[in-house]
């Protein structure tokens, strides 16, 4: 993932008013993904996501904290670096090519 040769500081900077930054948006994917497609096919995403809690920080999904990992967010996203997202994965597969059958 390109987002792994980013310096520290750029992908922690914010980059608008709401304060998201680069590392954010890919945590703000990463969290999307796993939700809606796991519960979708029946595949609930394991690790549960804090910022996803109703008691969480209004857009915490869309900046990261000095807590949270580069590599622990990148690994939400990344099917390579993350085993546990295998199953709302291919969930996502599963769904897309069953879409593709049904609009054909």
């Amino acid at each position: 993932m390109e987002a792994r040769r980013v310096p520290e500081y750029d992908i922690r900077r914010p980059l608008t008013l709401t304060g998201t930054n680069l590392l954010g948006l890919i945590k703000q994917v990463a969290s999307i993904e796993p939700g809606y497609f796991g519960e979708t096919f029946g595949r609930p995403f394991e690790e549960p996501l804090p910022w996803l809690q109703d008691d969480a920080e209004p857009n915490a999904d869309m900046w990261a904290s000095a807590d949270e990992s580069r590599e622990w967010i990148i690994g939400l996203y990344d099917p390579g670096d993350a085993p546990r997202c295998a199953g709302a994965r291919e969930g996502t597969r599963r769904g897309a090519s069953a879409m593709s059958s049904v609009a054909t």
